[in-house]
């Protein structure tokens, strides 16, 4: 199986990076299936682009986020409710911010987007909400991840697929599937 991250969540563009080059490099790995984690990885062009190949085993695998996001808006609304409180919230935005921009001058290509370097700046990213904001974490990131991944295993998943991910999404589902398919 291979995670590969969609050009739609980079919040920017990057030469070669795109819905055509993605889908090339799907056709080339030949996988059993292509399973799209995120609405907005579920890019019409590079579905369109696929089944022009006569590629049809695409599987929407992504979940209604909004009633996650809505936990999370109503969690600071009800929660920040002292200054060192609303520090830590600004500074866990910053850090987002700063990633992203980080990566937006690391990308070049294919492999720089889905590369360990990203993976450990967004698995970082997480630890450290998770110390921060643990029931946040817990159930707006984990239980949406949890979510998708009972899509992924209901549209059969297998060893030779390819799953479609957010560039922050993409560390999770890796360390999920190193540590529980042993053919990963």
């Amino acid at each position: 199986m291979e995670i590969i991250c969609s050009p739609e969540s980079l919040r920017i563009s990057i030469p070669g990076y795109d819905s055509r080059s993605i889908a090339q490099r799907i056709l080339s790995a030949v996988p059993d299936g292509v399973f799209f984690t995120d609405s907005s990885t579920f890019n019409a062009d590079l579905a369109h682009i696929l089944k022009k190949e006569n590629f049809s085993k695409i599987y929407d695998c992504s979940i209604d986020l909004l009633p996650f996001q809505k936990m999370k808006e109503d969690f600071f609304r009800q929660k920040i409710t002292t200054p060192e409180l609303s520090v830590k919230k600004n500074m866990l935005d910053l850090i987002d911010d700063t990633i992203y921009n980080y990566l937006a001058n690391y990308w070049k290509d294919f492999d720089t987007v889905n590369s360990e370097v990203t993976d450990t700046l967004f698995r970082a990213k997480h630890k450290l909400a998770s110390t921060i904001f643990y029931e946040v974490e817990r159930d707006y990131w984990d239980a949406q991840n949890k979510r998708i991944l009972e899509h992924l295993y209901e549209h059969k998943l297998g060893a030779n697929s390819l799953v479609v991910s957010s560039v922050e999404r993409r560390y999770w589902f890796m360390d999920y599937f190193s540590k529980n398919m042993p053919q990963f």
